[in-house]
């Protein structure tokens, strides 16, 4: 089994060949389908590593042997299932881990059953559910205020720094920061002096309807406003090559060679940082910080009871139920209890992270590899 990946257009594609080299239908047509369905990049890559896991096992299955792959798929049933399931289970692999790949799996087989999918398959080989159970939902991880502080301290630069802090202060994911352009930006000169939070409509990641993007408004402090103000107006990004000054299409951050960011490069610059700084690397990631970004709402000025913050939490990380912003709830009462009688306002959290980690140009640390 071969899993080939090949760029074109900024987008990538995934051919699946077999031993032979020659092409596997099925799982190639679904992957096309799904870009063409404008799922996300990560997501693809992710649902392409399982189906080659899946379809490896099925070329290495004895039960199998003399079959092509592309007929194997087809002919799967429930027994089958349950045998690459107990087969990843004995190679140790986590509970969590098999149910989401069988999950996924499962979504593969649906398609498979659907005109788009050309109904290879009469029926899915499962019933009205997994065999393996979702595993409980864990508190997310959060971040503090104090801890982005130290991360961004171990970045090199102010480019590195305020598009970090800006995916703490937005709460916005990683795969949303890398395609915003300036003129997202809201214009100050709109609002009164006395506003300290401005509306961000943001290009949202994970439409279900089919949509290239799903759009939604969260806020952004004033301080962090300034700051990526200040960012725009600096040398390095205002004569950048490829880019007009005031151009509104140009990207809001830039790496510090003047390309635009990517995922993995945020990823890696984000975790490099926090290693510098002593921590773990596995402590810390972009999706942290949109934990941590709920935690904060939770314990700010936004609203006199949980409900309130609940609500306004929604609208900022963009989840379409209320029961995905739920899991934050589950914070222990006495966390927050213990914060009851001190003055937790974002926008001064979001000043005094800007004047611990402010970096002006002529204090940035070049690092030869890094990109970001």
């Amino acid at each position: 089994m071969i899993l080939h990946k090949y760029i074109s257009h900024s987008s990538t594609s995934y051919i699946f060949l077999n031993a032979h080299e020659r092409v596997l239908v099925h799982p190639t047509l679904y992957l096309r389908h799904l870009q063409k369905h404008n799922r996300s990049q990560q997501s693809q890559k992710h649902i392409a590593n399982v189906l080659n896991l899946y379809c490896k096992w099925i070329e290495e299955n004895d039960a199998f042997v003399g079959v092509d792959i592309d007929s194997a798929l087809v002919s799967i049933l429930d027994g089958d299932i349950l045998d690459w399931l107990g087969y990843q289970r004995a190679k140790g692999t986590s509970e969590a881990t098999i149910n989401n790949r069988e999950v996924l799996v499962r979504e593969f087989y649906r398609w498979l059953t659907s005109a788009d999918g050309g109904r290879v398959c009469q029926n899915i080989p499962w019933g009205r559910r997994t065999f393996t159970r979702s595993p409980h939902r864990r508190l997310p991880r959060f971040v503090t205020a104090e801890q982005v502080t130290r991360l961004l301290k171990g970045l090199h630069n102010e480019s590195q720094r305020v598009a970090t802090h800006f995916m703490y202060d937005t709460g916005i994911r990683v795969s949303e920061l890398v395609r915003l352009s300036c003129n997202a930006l809201p214009n100050e000169s709109d609002w009164p002096d006395e506003v300290n939070y401005y509306p961000l409509l943001i290009p949202g990641s994970k439409p279900y309807d089919g949509s290239k993007f799903k759009y939604r408004f969260t806020i952004i402090s004033r301080p962090m406003l300034a700051r990526v103000r200040r960012y725009h107006s600096s040398a390095r990004y205002t004569l950048v090559k490829g880019w007009g000054v005031f151009e509104p299409e140009k990207p809001m951050f830039l790496t510090t060679h003047g390309r635009p960011l990517t995922i993995d490069s945020v990823q890696k610059a984000i975790k490099a940082a926090w290693t510098r700084q002593g921590g773990s690397e596995r402590e810390m990631s972009p999706h942290r910080l949109r934990h941590g970004t709920a935690f904060s709402v939770l314990q700010s000025e936004f609203g006199k009871e949980l409900l309130d913050k609940m609500l306004v939490l929604k609208s900022i990380l963009g989840h379409s139920n209320i029961s995905t912003t739920e899991i934050y709830s589950a914070i222990p009462i006495t966390a927050l209890q213990s914060l009851k009688g001190k003055r937790h306002v974002r926008f001064e959290e979001a000043q005094r992270i800007y004047e611990d980690t402010y970096l002006p140009e002529r204090s940035h640390k070049e690092r030869r590899g890094h990109t970001i």
